[in-house]
């Protein structure tokens, strides 16, 4: 019986581990999900980009409330950085946001979404980042 019992419990700590690592995968695909949105939405302004609207996005953006009446680059590249940023704060754990940094001649973007993982998590509280690189 307690080798039953003990085999019993070590197939719950496996499936226990399995929806861990699971969660983990669920956020890192979301924030390259997201990298990719956010890259399409560059490229849809491409005024925007060669103007160096999206050169430093730190995650602080508010709504320039232009859609309605028209954007222009500048507002539309402020508006998708809005845009980024509540979609982060509703796929991935609190606290969550993401940057862009461009260096000279906006050529070469580099796009961060940073997360905490949560208490479920394998690496529970780590800090985790999905970096990539866009040229436009």
């Amino acid at each position: 019986m307690a080798v039953f019992a003990t085999g019993m419990l070590g197939v719950g700590l496996m499936q226990s581990k399995g929806i861990r690592v699971s969660m983990d995968g669920e956020y890192l695909g979301q924030a390259a999900y997201l990298a990719a949105n956010m890259a399409d939405r560059m490229r849809a302004n491409p005024d925007g980009v060669t103007q160096g609207h999206y050169a430093s996005i730190k995650g602080d953006e508010t709504n320039p409330d232009c859609l309605k009446s028209g954007c222009t680059a500048s507002q539309l590249a402020q508006y998708d950085a809005f845009s980024w940023q509540s979609e982060i704060g509703k796929v991935l754990p609190a606290g969550a946001s993401g940057t862009i940094t461009s260096a000279q001649p906006f050529a070469v973007h580099t796009l961060t979404i940073t997360w905490t993982e949560s208490t479920e998590s394998l690496d529970a509280d780590a800090e985790q980042q999905y970096v990539i690189e866009v040229t436009l």
